[in-house]
Order: structure tokens, then sequence, then C-alpha cells
């Protein structure tokens, strides 16, 4: 966690989207759930070795893409008060 008003470590959209730095997710308390999960897939789907040497920028291709975003509304479907649809409405709300 990120304290209010600080920046955000690794975020490659700009807060209050969540960074990633490592094997790290860096959030604040107004960074949208979307986020949070989007960058925990991206984590998941990498290989130790590309990890070791991320920051900020996921990178991929289209295909990991589609997996990360696929992975982040399976997620939220775990997450009391999230679920599919609402995460499903956040995205399509911040593109």
């Amino acid at each position: 966690m990120v304290p209010g008003g600080h920046s955000i470590n690794g975020s490659f959209w700009a807060e209050p989207e969540a960074g990633i730095v490592g094997d790290r997710v860096f959030v604040r308390d107004d960074t949208p759930i979307h986020s949070v999960l989007h960058e925990i897939s991206h984590i998941v789907r990498m290989t130790p070795a590309r990890r070791s040497k991320l920051k900020g920028d996921a990178g991929g291709d289209d295909l990991e893409e589609c997996a990360v975003c696929y992975l982040q509304i399976i997620l939220a479907s775990k997450l009391p008060g999230a679920g599919r649809a609402r995460l499903m409405r956040d995205m399509d709300g911040w593109a």
C-alpha cells in the first residue's frame, strides 16, 4: 500500500493506476480494483526471469494481454463486492 497523495511506483498509466516492480504490486486506496487485478495477473503470467526485470511496463503480446484481462475477470468473481459484471463495467469505463 502506498499512502494517499504519494506516487505509485511502477505505474505505467500513472496515478491512481496500480504499479508493478518485480513481483510487487503497488496501490493506493483510490486505485481501481480492475487495475490491481490486471497487474497481479501480469505477474502471475510471467516467467521468473521476466518478472525479475519488470518495472512498470509488463510488455507481452496481444495474446498475453487477452489472457491477463480474462484472468482479472475470473479473480474479480472471487472477491466480495467486486464480481465479473462490476469489473467488466469498470474496464469498459476506463477504455
